[in-house]
């Protein structure tokens, strides 16, 4: 059975400005593939990849390719699920959260490093409370980061 924690996250200040950036481009970056699979009506992978991808990469160069990818097949499922209820304009993504995957996030102890803009790295701290502790041996699978009142937090499986 999978547990998942909600922690808050210690960032510094001068990185703020960093993740807030990253998810502005990731969500141009899922604007303009949940736009494309609208317009074409083309939920597959591979198709939507070769169609879209270098398009993204040019029009937003800071944001990793892994995100790049992570937002387009963010975009995908989302325009599945929608599909259902016959919406006439493409979804929009009002609440950014990313989920990152193992080659863009690690956790370390109460330590947690994720991908941003311009290739490089954010390291944060996990704020620690007791339920953490006590299950510390979740396997870092896909944690989801999300900002929620100005304040950034992990949902870690």
């Amino acid at each position: 059975m999978h547990k998942t924690v909600l922690c808050k996250l210690k960032i510094q200040e001068s990185d703020k400005s960093r993740i807030q950036a990253t998810f502005s481009d990731y969500k141009i970056a899922w604007q303009y593939v949940s736009d494309h699979v609208y317009r074409t009506k083309c939920r597959n992978r591979l198709k939507t990849h070769n169609e879209t991808y270098q398009i993204v990469r040019k029009l937003i160069p800071k944001l990793s390719s892994a995100l790049v990818q992570e937002a387009r097949n963010d975009a995908i499922a989302k325009s599945k699920s929608s599909r259902k209820h016959n919406l006439k304009i493409a979804p929009k993504l009002k609440n950014i959260s990313i989920r990152f995957d193992k080659r863009t996030c690690s956790v370390k102890g109460n330590m947690i490093s994720f991908a941003a803009n311009e290739g490089k790295r954010i390291k944060a701290e996990l704020e620690s409370f007791p339920f953490l502790d006590k299950h510390r041996c979740f396997k870092n699978l896909a944690p989801l980061i999300f900002n929620k009142n100005g304040q950034y937090w992990v949902a870690l499986t």
